[in-house]
């Protein structure tokens, strides 16, 4: 039995079939890294994960090329590869959640390939797992966050009003970027996150969100309605001088003549320019990334009162 068959149904299997007709399912005796990589493609294919997701797959399935491993038939795959494996990527000076995560690939890979019948038993029963590593968390502190409110709560361009979106929601980069006026309900101060522009072959492309729990309805308070309306007005009297009827369908901090979303990679750059000039440090006394803004929203929310669970929801995490 291929893998497609545990690609799914519907729409997925009948992606998956097309794949099977125009390129072939490699078989249990095929190395290992060719038939990773198709188990790679069959999910693309099939629209079980997407572009970026895939893509993030084959970086981790590539250090598999020219190992032993990698050109060891799926069938014929030992436990002590595996482990030696991984041993030598820790040798070779990868790091630990590099290793844990081509683990988790694979270990996914013969899991599928053990229920399709490609092999006898899966050798990944007897390798345990890698420990990751756990970056300590480099948010902002009080100070840090009064000085963006000081810099940025009164500004309306596309960078400030992210930037207060991400600390003042904890929303990510990708959903910031995709979030349009239609999707924040101003009367009842709700956002609700239903796409996310994600990197897919070189380039973002606007998708759904990669988990369910990633499509979520946000609440916020006064300090970011100030924010919004402040940018909504700014878009909205540039658009009225211009002749330009409004549209919902425009995004909150992307171009407000020809409607494009701001790209996260020039959003990510306007802020480490912000971070150098501003002279941000997180509490780790290095400077903070973008994404570090959602960490310092759920350790004030946390300290604010709200239980863990809560927070999680808010953020989109899927173990919410």
């Amino acid at each position: 039995m291929p893998l497609s068959s545990f690609l799914g149904s519907g729409e997925i299997a009948k992606s998956a079939s097309k794949e099977e007709e125009s390129q072939g399912i490699v078989t249990c005796e095929a190395p290992l890294y060719r038939y990773v990589l198709d188990y790679i493609e069959l999910k693309e294919a099939g629209g079980a994960i997407l572009a970026s997701t895939a893509n993030g797959y084959r970086w981790y399935a590539k250090h598999l090329m020219g190992t032993t491993l990698g050109k060891t038939p799926v069938n014929e795959v030992s436990s002590r590869q595996i482990q030696e494996f991984e041993r030598d990527m820790m040798r070779d000076g990868y790091g630990q959640n590099t290793v844990s995560h081509t683990h988790v690939l694979l270990k996914t890979v013969f899991i599928r390939a053990r229920k399709a019948g490609d092999i006898a038993s899966n050798p990944f029963d007897l390798v345990d797992a890698p420990k990751r590593a756990k970056k300590p968390i480099n948010s902002l502190d009080v100070k840090g966050v009064q000085k963006i409110n000081e810099a940025l709560m009164d500004v309306t361009d596309p960078f400030s009003t992210a930037v207060l979106l991400a600390l003042m929601t904890g929303m990510r980069q990708g959903e910031i970027c995709a979030l349009r006026w239609q999707d924040v309900d101003r009367i009842g101060k709700k956002i609700r996150i239903t796409h996310a522009l994600s990197r897919a072959n070189g380039t973002f492309v606007l998708a759904s969100p990669k988990t369910e729990s990633s499509v979520r309805t946000i609440p916020y308070g006064s300090e970011l309605a100030h924010v919004l309306n402040g940018r909504l007005k700014v878009m909205h009297d540039s658009r009225e001088k211009m002749g330009l009827d409004w549209d919902e369908g425009l995004y909150v901090v992307g171009d407000l003549i020809a409607g494009g979303w701001k790209s996260p990679m020039a959003l990510g750059q306007e802020w480490r320019a912000f971070v150098r000039v501003a002279k941000l440090v997180g509490t780790q006394g290095v400077a903070p990334r973008f994404h570090d803004l959602r960490h310092t929203f759920a350790t004030l929310a946390i300290s604010s009162g709200l239980d863990v669970k809560t927070v999680s929801a808010i953020l989109g995490h899927s173990n919410a």
